[in-house]
């Protein structure tokens, strides 16, 4: 499952959250995406991380992709409340 991916040793939460926007943006899952950036953004990954990380996939996937990517990317920013320590 989905946990147990991310608990696997060798890579950071950080760097899998970024692998797994730039993947889910490259395949277009735009519903999926939004709460994988909650995600990131919960594991200290800063917004100028994810939007660069989306940028990169314009060159892979085509410029409509990072463009919708990008869209739910600030839809995510503006409505993501930072979890309670």
């Amino acid at each position: 499952d989905t946990w147990s991916l991310y608990a696997r040793p060798g890579v950071d939460l950080r760097t899998r959250s970024l692998c797994t926007i730039g993947a889910l943006a490259a395949l277009g899952h735009e519903a999926v995406l939004k709460l994988h950036i909650f995600g990131a953004l919960n594991n200290g990954v800063t917004q100028l991380e994810i939007e660069e990380v989306i940028v990169q996939v314009c060159m892979y996937a085509g410029d409509p992709r990072m463009r919708a990517a990008l869209q739910v990317a600030k839809k995510a920013f503006q409505e993501h409340k930072p979890k309670a320590d």
